[in-house]
């Protein structure tokens, strides 16, 4: 028998093929579940201790007996835990979706569930078309929903910069940026993987440089890492303009976001604002040649970019190929401990 076949085989005490199959298929009652507990706050409560169902019930205004049968599937889900006195309490990974946790998935949780949801729903006619779901459930590309509903937005920016402090542990400990004085960090959110890059470059200022709805709310996070004196934030829009006089330039999980003609036209506009001695840092994930189950990270990225906005994962050579388009020549690849990748470019 082969490996494979064992797997398969209900006599080596694996699931059937069915019951496998059953699970991948009802995913959704999990992202529902977690949304529903993320959105009432339920993590939170249970912060200082167990509690039952009806005790969360009566913080949140739910209906006990629904709310119960919820924490029941956070019980299959591994989320919680349930005493013998019907008290809940939550497991590490549980705990995850607390607002205050370090790398919080609370606003990923409810973004899920509620901004982006719907979204797949609209994949079938992707896959015949070619649009992108997200614009023909909604009406509209992700990013003008996001700048008209602020709680979406706040969400969305949210876990961003939660998921930005684990690149931006990454990218610090691989990349050396001592050499560089001036820093433009292009589409760099609300400023965590610049913040933390100026934390360990003294000697170097920076320029955050983003949409005005998100660096809004940049201060407090470069005021946390103790670099806001040496750091400029500037308004704008990188499909039209980069900030000038940089000596290197940071793009962070910006080019996955869009199409190959509108990342060609991000790094273009970085070229114009570069002299040909400055250096470009692109973080991505990088998509393998052939996919196999231990890329599922990449994989999954890549068709969340296509669901929501029409972008991509590349691989190298796709990335290499989008970085000479745009007047770059990619010098070098460096792996991190995070499920990104550097990339160092110079001017072509």
């Amino acid at each position: 028998m082969t490996q494979e076949e064992a797997m398969f085989d209900e006599g080596a005490g694996a699931m059937p093929p069915q019951a496998q199959l059953a699970q991948l298929i009802n995913g959704y009652l999990n992202t529902q579940l977690i949304y529903v507990v993320a959105k009432l706050g339920v993590p939170d409560l249970l912060k200082d201790g167990a509690k039952t169902s009806a005790e969360l019930a009566a913080r949140t205004g739910a209906h006990a007996p629904t709310l119960r049968r919820v924490m029941r599937g956070l019980v299959r889900c591994g989320l919680v835990v349930e005493d013998p006195e019907g008290r809940y309490s939550l497991t590490p990974v549980g705990a995850c979706l607390q607002s205050d946790a370090r790398g919080s998935m609370r606003d990923l949780a409810i973004a899920n569930g509620e901004d982006c949801y719907a979204a797949w729903e609209g994949l079938l006619g992707a896959v015949r078309s070619g649009d992108t779901p997200f614009d023909r459930v909604h009406g509209k590309p992700f990013f003008a929903y996001l700048e008209q509903n602020r709680d979406a937005g706040n969400r969305f920016d949210g876990f961003m910069a939660a998921m930005a402090a684990e690149t931006a542990r990454a990218v610090v400990e691989v990349c050396d940026f001592s050499p560089y004085h001036r820093i433009v960090d292009v589409g760099g959110g609300r400023g965590v993987v610049l913040g933390s890059i100026l934390a360990a470059t003294p000697g170097s200022v920076g320029v955050l440089y983003d949409r005005a709805a998100v660096v809004a709310a940049a201060r407090d996070a470069l005021e946390s890492l103790g670099v806001a004196s040496r750091c400029r934030v500037e308004e704008g829009n990188f499909f039209v303009a980069v900030p000038p006089g940089g000596d290197a330039y940071v793009l962070a999980q910006i080019l996955h976001d869009w199409d190959d003609e509108r990342s060609i036209q991000i790094l273009r506009n970085c070229r114009a604002a570069m002299d040909d001695h400055a250096r470009l840092f692109v973080v991505e994930r990088i998509m393998p040649d052939h996919a196999d189950p231990s890329s599922s990270d990449v994989i999954d990225m890549d068709l969340v970019m296509l669901v929501l906005l029409g972008g991509r994962e590349r691989t190298a050579a796709e990335l290499r190929d989008l970085l000479h388009a745009g007047g770059f020549r990619l010098e070098r690849i460096v792996t991190t401990s995070s499920p990104q990748s550097v990339l160092e470019a110079s001017p072509c």
